[in-house]
């Protein structure tokens, strides 16, 4: 009676066949760990997406209706301011006042419901960075905050402009604001690295606690009494327009980093 006898398995293949079920295993890990993170970044833009398209459609459909009225009343304001002679110049001044303020959140709506195209060119941001503090130098002094700056030369990114010049604007206006004494410090650096123009910027102000820095960049989200929170919604749009990132560091009392970068291009 014939008895089958199994033939033996040599130990090459055995340990070839081993190999390839580990490679095949881990590819399948791997993959699935990127599809999940993408999965989830996929979520998380769609979610800012929505945000912002919730705001600016609410931007779109009363910020025109409510700058109108606001111009004529500013306009009459300022007649009656130059033909009064009593004390009440000093309400007048108020209510321009609260009325400039009013226009500004008012053009924070309407810069988020802009859908216009970025026109972009060269752009020296060494040079754009020292104009920016140049114009808010004295607004720095009327608030006791000393500005350094440590800035290396002839960096150049393809961008717009009026675009990037009102992003870091915002970022440094913000810095001075959150400064709440009179030895307030705020630095700015700007170099390079292989591919990218790095811009800092760095405060010793009130900073934000872990739930703070969650939550910044939400519409209507703001640590400010008289803020929005649009400005940094408008900001973040900005740099993401212009193919870059933002990101956010702070302490609570020690101050808030604001990193941004951007894509280098060389014109050599």
């Amino acid at each position: 009676m014939d008895v089958d006898v199994p033939l033996p398995v040599h130990p090459f293949l055995s340990l070839f066949i081993c190999v390839i079920g580990y490679v095949v295993t881990l590819f399948l890990m791997i993959y699935f760990t990127e599809f999940l993170r993408e999965n989830k970044l996929m979520k998380i833009a769609i979610q800012e997406s929505e945000k912002m398209t919730v705001v600016s459609e609410l931007a779109a459909s009363i910020a025109h209706e409510v700058r109108n009225p606001l111009t004529v009343v500013k306009g009459f304001i300022q007649l009656i301011e130059k033909e009064e002679n009593s004390s009440n110049k000093q309400y007048m001044k108020l209510v321009l006042s609260e009325l400039d303020r009013a226009e500004s959140l008012i053009s924070d709506y309407l810069n988020l419901a802009k859908k216009t195209e970025i026109q972009k060119k060269p752009i020296d941001i060494s040079d754009l960075i020292k104009s920016i503090h140049s114009v808010i130098q004295s607004y720095s002094n009327i608030n006791g905050v000393r500005i350094q700056t440590s800035i290396e030369q002839k960096l150049y990114v393809l961008g717009d402009m009026g675009k990037l010049k009102q992003a870091f604007y915002n970022i440094l206006k913000n810095g001075i604001e959150a400064v709440l004494d009179d030895q307030g410090l705020v630095e700015i650096k700007v170099y390079r690295s292989l591919r990218s123009v790095h811009v800092e910027f760095s405060d010793n102000g009130i900073g934000m606690n872990d739930d703070e820095l969650l939550k910044i960049g939400e519409p209507f989200y703001t640590n400010k009494e008289s803020g929005t929170g649009l400005g940094v919604m408008v900001t973040k749009a900005i740099i993401h327009d212009h193919g870059g990132s933002i990101s956010y560091e702070s302490t609570l009392r020690q101050g808030t980093l604001v990193k941004v970068s951007l894509p280098l291009i060389n014109l050599d």
